[in-house]
């Protein structure tokens, strides 16, 4: 009677079933890159109808248009009040969000030094009915 190795085939085996968890763990870790790509994809969409919701908004543009001490951001006691009631009643579901308004020529970067993810999106609003004065609106969002 012949006696058979079949060490050989528990190798193969072995060697199978350890690809097959890699080739799972791969998966597992792609899947949740492209759930949190199209999470940045969400709140960079919101962020863009915000600013073209107040780029629009003939009272948001005036109000915009009307404050002199720039640059300034909605964290400021003296920045208009609807605009920042606006801003924090569609901001992203768990994200805080800061809308500036600056100056073309201004540095208009955020101030706060968060170790956190920040999406930012701008726009520039040239002019309202009676005023040439172009200003820049940044919004951030963490």
């Amino acid at each position: 009677m012949v006696k058979k190795n079949k060490r050989g085939w528990v190798k193969i085996l072995e060697a199978f079933i350890s690809i097959v968890l890699l080739i799972g763990l791969l998966f597992i870790i792609i899947n949740s890159k492209s759930l949190n790509l199209e999470e940045d994809k969400n709140i960079v969409e919101k962020e863009s109808e915000i600013l073209e919701a107040i780029q629009i908004e003939s009272q948001y543009r005036n109000q915009i248009f009307s404050i002199t001490d720039l640059p300034i951001n909605s964290t400021n006691s003296s920045f208009p009040s609807n605009i920042t009631d606006y801003l924090s009643s569609t901001s992203p579901a768990g994200y805080n969000c800061v809308l500036k308004i600056c100056f073309p020529n201004n540095n208009c970067e955020v101030e706060d030094n968060l170790k956190k993810s920040i999406y930012v999106r701008d726009t520039i609003v040239f002019s309202n009915k009676e005023i040439y004065s172009p200003r820049i609106l940044k919004i951030y969002c963490y």
